[in-house]
């Protein structure tokens, strides 16, 4: 039996708040120990104390009883996570002001599902455990860190792996704001436009061809008009007639006396 169902309860960290104090709580599975076992530590702020409990693989199978199964350890890894991630937990035995070191063990309080509860006792650690423990926590911390070119958080913007710029570079939310803005079109929207614009081309394409057609057409009817024209009429210049002017002769009309 192994707790790999419990994988999603590896390397969590939640921050609790009960009255004025402040906890930390962190959560790790140990796959490579024998057997295996479900670790949580509880520190507390300003004094620096840590509590630690430790579920192993055969107390996780006596919780489930009867009803264990593949399955059922997967739920429950399942609503621990949940209980975790929402703050579903709490702390009981802490006192304000706070008991003296090593007088006082703690529990922490898991609200499941179905108003199940699981509750776990938290021993506290020497002030040499608990030195290590922070010390090896910031130790993981830090090599984690150095995938990321030594940063403790994952950068907000993309940096190269490789560079010879001896500056910082600027992140891409600074650097976006001296360019103007740039806009794209979905692919979608980008098929729509480049049909809408063959669409015009071809219309545009065949009414210039039609037009060429008219235009051919009326030449061709043209050119016959024009041609029976100039063979059919005669070339020949207009002919002047001159019109000779005619002698007026007076008559003479013989008289009543005669």
């Amino acid at each position: 039996m192994s707790l790999d169902s419990f994988v999603n309860l590896d390397d969590l960290a939640q921050v609790i708040y009960q009255g004025t104090s402040r906890f930390i709580l962190l959560s790790s599975v140990q796959f490579d120990s024998s057997p295996q076992k479900w670790e949580l530590h509880v520190g507390v702020m300003d004094i620096g104390r840590w509590w630690s409990t430790q579920w192993p693989v055969e107390d996780v199978k006596e919780y489930l009883g009867n009803e264990f199964s593949e399955e059922k350890l997967e739920e429950l890894a399942e609503e621990l996570t949940e209980a975790i991630v929402s703050r579903a937990l709490s702390l009981d035995g802490w006192t304000t002001p706070p008991p003296n070191r090593g007088t006082r063990d703690l529990r922490v309080i898991f609200s499941l599902k179905g108003k199940n509860t699981l509750v776990l006792p938290l021993k506290e650690l020497t002030e040499t455990e608990a030195l290590n423990y922070t010390t090896s926590t910031l130790f993981s911390l830090g090599l984690n860190a150095h995938q990321r070119k030594c940063r403790i958080n994952p950068p907000t913007y993309a940096t190269s792996v490789e560079t010879t710029y001896t500056h910082r570079p600027v992140p891409d939310h600074l650097s976006k704001r001296a360019r103007s803005p740039s806009f794209s079109l979905p692919e979608s929207d980008h098929d729509d436009a480049n049909k809408q614009i063959s669409n015009k081309i071809q219309s545009r394409s065949s009414i210039s061809n039609a037009v060429v057609g008219k235009k051919q057409m009326l030449k061709a009817a043209v050119r016959p008009i024009e041609s029976e024209t100039t063979t059919s009429a005669p070339k020949t210049r207009p002919r002047i007639v001159k019109k000779k002017a005619r002698t007026v002769q007076a008559m003479e009309f013989a008289s009543d006396e005669e």
